[in-house]
């Protein structure tokens, strides 16, 4: 029924889906959405929370590697991950965009801070291995950039060069001296 919700959301847009359509697209009766899911915005939450359990699934398998690999793996995991699931990520960012939403998408990540935190953990791990003087500093720029990278991708589609993108992420946060 998620899933089926999250289709029907991208599709109609939030504000006009509605649960009689969710219900269709999943295959099951009317009623039905409403046994697990008291509203329309409860269900969104539901799509938004399992968006951000995938996401942070993904980024929680840090290779044992060292620090530059690991920058590496975590920027293109990021952005592999966002072109393997674009719809997803377009949903997301349409939910958390929308006056709306969000509110509903905030608490969302925020009842999810620990996952989060263990990312932010290891980012400031990584740097501070590579010598920044500011490893806080550096890792909150490279998750902004890659969050950045990231609406590129959806916006240029398959025209977004992913490995090009590493490359220069790379170059440009794996030595202290550039940043």
């Amino acid at each position: 029924m998620i899933d089926a919700a999250g289709r029907v959301f991208r599709q109609a847009g939030f504000q006009t889906a509605t649960m009689a359509q969710v219900a269709k697209a999943a295959g099951v009766s009317k009623g039905l959405p409403y046994h697990y899911f008291a509203s329309k915005d409860d269900l969104a939450r539901a799509v938004v929370a399992s968006h951000l359990t995938d996401v942070w699934d993904v980024l929680s398998s840090w290779p044992a590697t060292g620090p530059g690999e690991r920058l590496r793996w975590f920027v293109s995991t990021a952005l592999n991950h966002a072109r393997a699931h674009e719809d997803s990520y377009r949903l997301y960012l349409s939910l958390a965009l929308q006056p709306a939403t969000r509110d509903l998408v905030m608490a969302e990540v925020e009842g999810r801070r620990a996952m989060l935190v263990g990312v932010d953990e290891e980012l400031r791990s990584i740097f501070a291995e590579l010598g920044h003087a500011d490893p806080e500093a550096a890792a909150l720029v490279l998750r902004v950039t890659v969050d950045g990278l990231i609406q590129y991708l959806l916006i240029a589609g398959d025209a977004f060069p992913i490995s090009e993108a590493v490359s220069r992420v790379m170059a440009l946060h794996s030595r202290p001296e550039r940043l």
